[in-house]
């Protein structure tokens, strides 16, 4: 079993391969849709630019949540789940490509304009399994059972994250859960390869 030591060569490599692991990403999501997964009740989720400031907050926590995490006893089974995770949800995308129908922006204020970069700037080519909601809710598990004490903090900021994704328009339904659902089996998974390791 991994134990958290300052320079543990294994747990550097684990933080920077779960960290490649979700960089991935940004090498799957190219070229067109296939397929749009929306439902009936996508259509009446509202849109709120407003939601762009926790969607992007996702940015900065994920190496915020390697450095925090990696002194703390869960940090192997946080990254080898981040990892099991990353990988097979872009193995999903590459090969599902399921896309996002986005609402044209108007640009009237600093919200407008931040969804209107994001839209630049992301294809919303493979969006099942949500990233985002991926990624928030492994970090969310571990992060809450090395901090306590920060449980409800941290399960309500990571709720918003996931929220987001929907009020937003970067996500439909299907996406989030399918992302829940990577979360859980990845964290399974990392709990019972780490615990025999």
């Amino acid at each position: 079993m991994f134990v958290p030591y300052a320079y543990d060569p294994r747990l550097i490599l684990l933080a920077l391969l779960s960290l490649a692991s979700v960089c991935l990403y940004f090498v799957v999501n190219r070229g067109h849709a296939r397929y749009y997964l929306e439902t009936p009740l996508d259509r009446i989720i509202p849109f709120h630019p407003a939601f762009i400031v926790p969607y992007l907050s996702f940015l900065p926590l994920v190496p915020a949540s390697l450095a925090v995490l990696y002194a703390t006893p869960v940090a192997a089974k946080f990254y080898v789940a981040l990892i099991i995770g990353s990988l097979s949800g872009s193995v999903v995308r590459f090969f599902i490509h399921a896309g996002m129908h986005q609402p044209r922006i108007r640009r009237r204020d600093a919200a407008d304009w931040a969804v209107h970069w994001m839209y630049r700037h992301d294809a919303r080519a493979h969006t099942f399994p949500s990233t985002h909601v991926l990624v928030t809710v492994v970090t969310c598990y571990f992060a809450s059972a090395a901090f306590p004490v920060w449980a409800a903090v941290i399960w309500a900021y990571g709720s918003l994250i996931v929220l987001s994704t929907l009020m937003v328009k970067q996500h439909y339904l299907i996406d989030v859960f399918g992302g829940i659902a990577f979360a859980a089996a990845a964290i399974y998974l990392a709990q019972a390869l780490v615990s025999v390791v």
